[in-house]
């Protein structure tokens, strides 16, 4: 297996991050993955992007800053140009254990025509076992929060490596561990370990933005039915 050199032009800012593609955040939970994912496009929308928001309630959506457009399904995703695209509990969405399922197979269409379509698709995640194969192997970034010892034990071969550097960094890491990240761009080959901030917008409420996911039946429903937005809400 080829790994990925730790100091060889490593990633020293987020104006590195990919224009377009695929960028997955994977990390225990509540350590921040969200608060980057939006930090992330906070700050490409200061620089003139347009942001989507994936299949968010209605009552996210209330908590979210008037300029995220939102979407609640691919064909709506698909008649749009050059967002970033912003989708939360992606094990949601495309679950490693839905591998053939029409909504994964639809995934991996759109990641795969992301760069035509101009679209940078942040795609969050507890656990590389949780999404599809397709996608992790489709990845161009992927941003790591701090793993616990069994998400490296458990992690896809192929990224355990990373995971491995990431938590040594981590280790040493002082403060606040959920300031920082470890990201890996598999197309260059490098590395880096990069702090954030929290977006202006957020709040507690925000980084609890699925407790009102119903699980049941096999389908997880919301206590609010999104409807697709494709302009902007007005609070």
């Amino acid at each position: 297996m080829v790994r990925i050199a730790r100091k060889d032009s490593p990633i020293t800012s987020w104006a590195a991050l990919p224009k377009s593609g695929l960028v997955l955040c994977f990390g225990h939970r509540r350590m921040g993955k969200s608060a980057l994912s939006w930090y992330l496009a906070e700050t490409l929308h200061t620089k003139g992007r347009d942001v989507v928001g994936f299949d968010f309630s209605l009552h996210t959506r209330k908590l979210l800053p008037t300029w995220v457009k939102h979407v609640s399904n691919l064909e709506a995703l698909s008649k749009l140009r050059g967002a970033v695209v912003v989708v939360d509990e992606g094990a949601f969405k495309a679950n490693a254990r839905r591998h053939e399922s029409d909504e994964n197979i639809m995934w991996g269409k759109m990641v795969a025509i992301s760069g035509q379509k101009e679209h940078l698709v942040l795609f969050i995640c507890q656990h590389s076992r949780q999404l599809d194969v397709n996608l992790v192997g489709d990845a161009d970034w992927v941003l790591m929060k701090r793993p616990s010892l069994l998400h490296i034990r458990f992690a896809r071969p192929e990224i355990r490596p990373e995971l491995e550097q990431a938590r040594e960094k981590f280790d040493q890491a002082k403060g606040d561990k959920r300031a920082w990240s470890f990201v890996v761009d598999y197309h260059e080959g490098k590395t880096g370990f990069l702090k954030n901030k929290l977006p202006t917008f957020w709040s507690e409420e925000l980084s609890k933005a699925f407790a009102d996911v119903i699980i049941g039946q096999g389908k997880e429903t919301k206590t609010e039915t999104p409807r697709t937005i494709l302009k902007q809400e007005r609070r």
